[in-house]
């Protein structure tokens, strides 16, 4: 299984989290990187166009292997992403699913290349911050 997550740092930047970086990453995990980064991009594109504000984002991306190792015949046979999302507590959640649907389904384009080598699903999670009130 290989394994890519995403943070999100503001703007158009991102990190990558307990993950190695590109110039160590195998073939295989640069293509999960690729797909991660062109959801996050096209994601937070749609997130602005609805005009839906979150406070973080997280991406996930999971490729299952024929292998259990990842060796040069290995194929990816199911790729699974999960968004996480953290939200203001008076965001509507189902523009943010309709968001990350429209990303996954229909505009970014590696996700739709990966569904040619291998089934890819997603998962939504969302966190909506409740205000802290601090009282002296």
């Amino acid at each position: 299984m290989e394994r890519i997550t995403l943070q999100w740092l503001g703007g158009q930047d991102f990190e990558l989290i307990d993950t190695p970086s590109c110039d160590d990453m195998n073939p295989k995990e640069l293509m999960l990187f690729a797909v991660a980064k062109c959801s996050a991009m096209t994601a937070l594109a749609l997130f602005e166009k609805m005009q839906i504000t979150i406070n973080g984002f997280r991406i996930e991306i999971m490729g299952k292997l024929t292998d259990s190792a990842s060796k040069p015949q290995s194929l990816f046979t199911a790729i699974t992403q999960a968004y996480h999302v953290e939200c203001p507590p008076d965001t509507d959640h189902h523009r943010i699913i309709r968001a990350l649907e429209l990303t996954h389904d229909k505009y970014c384009g590696m996700t739709l290349m990966m569904e040619m080598i291998a089934p890819v699903s997603f998962d939504i999670y969302i966190n909506h911050l409740q205000e802290r009130k601090v009282h002296y």
